[in-house]
């Protein structure tokens, strides 16, 4: 069995989604929030920079993982809360792990098979 056999359009946004610490960390953080956090609030709740943030956001709303809202629609300062998707972060974290799980040692490429030891 190839290991790109199991690799999907789902487990490549799987992999995006959870691919970087600031990102895992966002996802966790709005999932324990549980309510819908601004870019600052996430900030300083996880001790990730701004900017990290907002680059970890703007990913995982392509991803359909966040959604976001106005805080206050008439507002100039145009102020946006971030909440999570959980069925979408849990769909890619189900294909994530059902991609990495080996299902039999005959699922382990071998040395010969182009894999190298590192021992």
């Amino acid at each position: 069995m190839s290991v790109e056999s199991g690799w999907s359009p789902t487990v490549d946004a799987a992999h995006a989604a959870y691919g970087t610490a600031p990102r895992i960390k966002i996802i966790r953080q709005l999932r324990v929030d549980g309510g819908a956090m601004t870019r600052s609030e996430i900030s300083d709740a996880t001790d990730i920079g701004p900017g990290q943030v907002a680059q970890a956001l703007n990913k995982l709303k392509s991803l359909g993982v966040v959604t976001d809202s106005l805080v206050l629609p008439q507002s100039p300062a145009r102020e946006r809360r971030f909440t999570l998707d959980t069925n979408r972060a849990d769909e890619l974290l189900q294909a994530l792990g059902t991609f990495v799980t080996v299902v039999s040692t005959d699922d382990v490429p071998t040395e010969r098979q182009g894999v190298q030891s590192n021992s």
